[in-house]
């Protein structure tokens, strides 16, 4: 096996005995453009190719991005137009989207945080931060003009490579979610938080099991009349959405993007109860990894409380009154 030929699951078991991940040193690096959706449907990978190799021409694997099993593609790098000397950190991919952005973009954090005065060289489709981006790189005290965003062929004199500390349906390190942590939001109040989705617009080109729940609003008064709150987090600042959270007893919503903010959050010590999309009533192995390596109490409700159904082509629940009982529970004792 090369030095660059390593496999890129990580093994989580031997980071919490560590409590170190590794990190490889790669001389006079050369990267590419980050593009999305080439060359077709490839079932045995990832529609996502970047450009890394070392200088023998040799592609980085400790680089790539691994998500649940699959992995990005290898894009030819053109001739070198941008250089950077001296040492820097490899941040990964800068995605737009804010739940891929919290778990893949921040992944290589934990190493991020114990240095920072090294430059992150990032993989990025265009030159602009977005203003939530900004918003959470100022939480976690990480002054963008540290960043070089690749966007033309670069070459990088020495550059870090971190593993990273999550990756989806594969794992996460604890030391990753102890530096993520900034915001603390205990300890509880009492208040019972459901993290809506009901006004997001539907996106067609999204996957049957992630379009939205026809009639959340419903849910949503039910659970206002048993003295919830609604947050809407998409119409809210980073900071108010974090403070929406801020003496929590429980935390609930349908899976999605908004309850991988917890993954910035401390002193979690609300019980979270998340609403499967799903028919089958199950979600994302990653939900769990983040729960237990920040170490907070998760549940699933189950699927016979949250059962869909299907009405005129849109997904709704079944029984609104019994899903509504089953999230207003009260919480077991730590």
């Amino acid at each position: 096996m090369g030095e660059n030929d390593v496999d890129a699951g990580v093994d989580w078991a031997r980071w919490e005995q560590t409590g170190e991940g590794q990190v490889r040193l790669i001389e006079n690096a050369s990267l590419g453009e980050f593009k999305l959706n080439q060359d077709g449907d490839d079932a045995d990978s990832l529609p996502i190719s970047i450009g890394f190799d070392d200088a023998n021409g040799a592609s980085v694997a400790a680089a790539e991005l691994w998500r649940a099993g699959l992995r990005n593609r290898w894009g030819k790098i053109g001739p070198i137009a941008d250089h950077r000397s001296g040492e820097a950190i490899y941040g990964g991919i800068l995605f737009r989207h804010f739940g891929h952005f919290l778990l893949e973009s921040l992944a290589r954090f934990w190493f991020i945080s114990r240095h920072p005065d090294l430059p992150i060289v990032w993989h990025a489709r265009d030159a602009i931060l977005r203003n939530w981006q900004v918003s959470i790189f100022e939480l976690l005290g990480v002054e963008p003009s540290r960043f070089h965003l690749v966007t033309r062929p670069t070459s990088v004199q020495r550059i870090l490579v971190p593993d990273p500390g999550l990756q989806i349906k594969g794992g996460m390190w604890s030391g990753h979610g102890n530096a993520l942590g900034r915001f603390l939001i205990g300890p509880t109040q009492g208040r019972r938080i459901w993290l809506s989705r009901s006004l997001l617009r539907p996106d067609a080109r999204l996957r049957s099991n992630h379009i939205k729940i026809a009639n959340e609003d419903i849910l949503e008064a039910e659970l206002v009349r048993r003295g919830w709150e609604i947050v809407h987090p998409q119409h809210l600042t980073l900071p108010l959405q974090l403070a929406a959270l801020k003496g929590a007893e429980i935390i609930a919503g349908i899976e999605g993007s908004a309850l991988h903010l917890l993954m910035l959050c401390g002193d979690i010590d609300a019980e979270v109860r998340i609403v499967s999309r799903n028919p089958k009533g199950k979600v994302a192995d990653t939900y769990h990894h983040i729960a237990a390596a920040k170490r907070f109490r998760q549940s699933v409700v189950p699927k016979r409380a949250a059962e869909l159904e299907l009405f005129d082509d849109e997904r709704r629940f079944a029984d609104v009154p019994k899903l509504a009982a089953v999230l207003d529970q009260s919480p077991v004792a730590r």
